[in-house]
């Protein structure tokens, strides 16, 4: 039988081999991701947190540093037993601390100390209020 001019030989009709990814690729990588962020998540949450109470700490510990300060400008002897006995002059109390050993400071800026804790979300965490600067040194942090 003759073929015509026009037609192209069979080997010539297959379609040239495509480049890419099999589905199979693509779903050993995407399960591979998946168990990498696994394994991953909890420890990077863990971090996130810690770093949270950290800042926590640091801010109320730079907050109750300013009380000899307050105490010598007023030259009146400070108290502080709860958030409502905090001087009005330092701001707000940080957030999530409460005062469980009250925190005095003498008329002339010598702190006595205390005790405080913080508490953000889930996490717990205590402190003790150093003499002679009111320094936050902690001492425990609860889950």
């Amino acid at each position: 039988m003759p073929i015509s001019d026009t037609s192209l030989p069979a080997e010539t009709c297959a379609l040239p081999p495509t480049r890419g990814y099999t589905l199979l690729e693509l779903l050993v990588v995407l399960a591979i991701i998946g168990l990498a962020s696994a394994i991953a998540a909890p420890a990077a949450i863990r971090l996130v947190a810690s770093w949270r109470i950290e800042t926590a700490f640091r801010d109320a510990g730079q907050q109750l540093s300013r009380l000899p300060e307050q105490a010598r400008s007023s030259a009146r002897a400070i108290v502080v037993r709860r958030g409502e006995d905090w001087p009005a002059a330092l701001g707000p109390l940080p957030d999530g601390m409460a005062v469980v050993e009250p925190i005095e400071v003498s008329a002339n800026g010598f702190c006595r100390g205390g005790r405080v804790r913080l508490q953000l979300e889930d996490t717990i965490g205590e402190a003790v209020v150093a003499p002679p600067f009111c320094e936050l040194n902690r001492t425990e942090t609860l889950p």
